[in-house]
């Protein structure tokens, strides 16, 4: 399961907790505005980032940390995106959902910023990290 480097199993965990954790939120949100794009659009979205980075494991086996805090660098700017378009279409909804409140949802944006951070760490530490032959 290794090579010396780490898991697979955890990568696979951390890239469909990236996947999972970062468009459930736009499924659901897509559901509650009855907009089937959006739902389509971000399964869409969620399979390609999971294929995309799945190969990529295979072609730099040695580098999947760096390819997890790619893959959550690239769900914080999708969430971005997705925060723009559905916050006004939320808010405008007479009886929205508390758990997806518009005081709700802003709340997510803080947690982008951390994890922009903690997202472009990983991708310096794996870009700075000296290789061995």
């Amino acid at each position: 399961m290794t090579d010396g480097t780490g898991s697979r199993w955890g990568f696979l965990g951390g890239v469909g907790g990236c996947v999972l954790g970062g468009l459930t939120w736009v499924v659901v949100a897509g559901v509650v505005l009855h907009d089937w794009l959006v739902v389509g659009s971000a399964v869409v979205l969620a399979a390609a980032l999971t294929w995309g980075a799945l190969a990529a494991a295979k072609r730099f086996p040695t580098r999947l940390l760096g390819l997890v805090g790619a893959s959550a660098l690239a769900i914080v700017l999708i969430d971005s995106v997705y925060l723009v378009l559905l916050l006004p279409r939320l808010a405008a909804l007479p009886n929205y959902p508390t758990f997806m409140s518009p005081a709700q949802l802003q709340a997510i944006r803080p947690l982008l910023f951390l994890v922009s951070l903690g997202a472009t760490v990983a991708v310096l530490v794996e870009l700075l990290r000296r290789r061995t032959p």
